[in-house]
C-alpha cells in the first residue's frame, strides 16, 4: 500500500491527477475548471514529493517527467521546468553523464518548438527570437560535450552534437557526425534512426538502403 510519507505516493496521485485533467480535456465539453485544479492538485503533489526527499536525483528525474507529461496534457512549454529538475538532479549525481544528454535533448525540444514558430515571429520580435533560438542551440551543445567529457567515446553525446548541427542547417556535416558514430557503433539503434531519418529529409533514401546493407 502506499504512504503518504513516501514520494513514490505523491508522484502517483500526481500522475492521476494528470491523466484526470487529460480526461477532462477530451470531453466535447470540458470544464475548464476542473481541468485546471486537477493540474494544480498534481503541480502541489509534486512540490510535496520533492519536500518530503528533495536529496535524490532520483526524485528531480520524476519531476522532469511529470512535468513532461504535464506538457502533453496542457500543450504548455515546461523546458525550463525539466531543465531546472535534470540539474538539480546533476548536482546531486554530479558523475552521471545522462542528466547532462536529458538537459541537450530539453534544449532541442525548445530548439525544435522555436524552428517551429519562426514564420510567426513579427519583424519587431526577431532579434530577440533569434538570440533565444541561438542559446537554446549553445545549451544543447554545451550539455552533450559535457556528457561526452563525463563518458568517453559516449554514442549519445555524440549523436546529440550531430543533431545540433542538422538544427544550424547544416545537413551534410550532421550525416559525416553520424556516419562517425555507425563506424564504431554500427549497431546503435538511436543512431541509424535519426541517420535514415535525416537522409529521407535530404530526398537520400537510396544512400541509407545502401548504408544500412553494406
Amino acid at each position: 500500500a502506499l504512504n503518504s510519507r513516501e514520494t513514490r505516493y505523491h508522484f502517483t496521485y500526481a500522475q492521476a491527477e494528470l491523466v484526470a485533467a487529460q480526461l477532462e480535456a477530451t470531453k466535447d465539453k470540458p470544464d475548464q475548471s476542473a481541468f485546471q485544479a486537477a493540474v494544480a492538485r498534481a503541480a502541489d503533489a509534486v512540490e510535496r514529493a520533492v519536500t518530503l526527499d528533495g536529496n535524490r536525483p532520483e526524485t528531480f528525474e520524476q519531476v522532469a517527467d511529470l512535468a513532461a507529461f504535464t506538457e502533453q496534457v496542457t500543450n504548455q512549454d515546461l523546458s525550463a521546468l525539466k531543465d531546472d529538475a535534470f540539474a538539480q538532479a546533476a548536482a546531486l549525481e554530479p558523475t552521471y553523464p545522462l542528466h547532462a544528454i536529458r538537459r541537450g535533448q530539453i534544449a532541442l525540444q525548445r530548439v525544435d518548438r522555436l524552428q517551429a514558430a519562426r514564420d510567426e515571429v513579427p519583424e519587431d520580435q526577431r532579434a530577440s527570437f533569434e538570440a533565444e533560438l541561438t542559446r537554446s542551440l549553445d545549451g544543447a551543445v554545451t550539455q552533450f560535450r559535457a556528457a561526452g567529457q563525463l563518458k568517453r567515446s559516449f554514442t549519445l553525446s555524440e549523436l546529440g552534437l550531430a543533431l545540433v548541427l542538422e538544427r544550424r542547417a547544416k545537413p551534410e556535416e550532421a550525416l559525416t557526425a553520424m556516419e562517425t558514430i555507425l563506424t564504431r557503433a554500427g549497431d546503435d539503434v538511436d543512431t541509424w534512426f535519426e541517420y535514415a531519418r535525416l537522409l529521407r529529409l535530404q530526398k537520400r533514401t537510396d544512400d541509407a538502403i545502401r548504408r544500412a546493407t553494406s
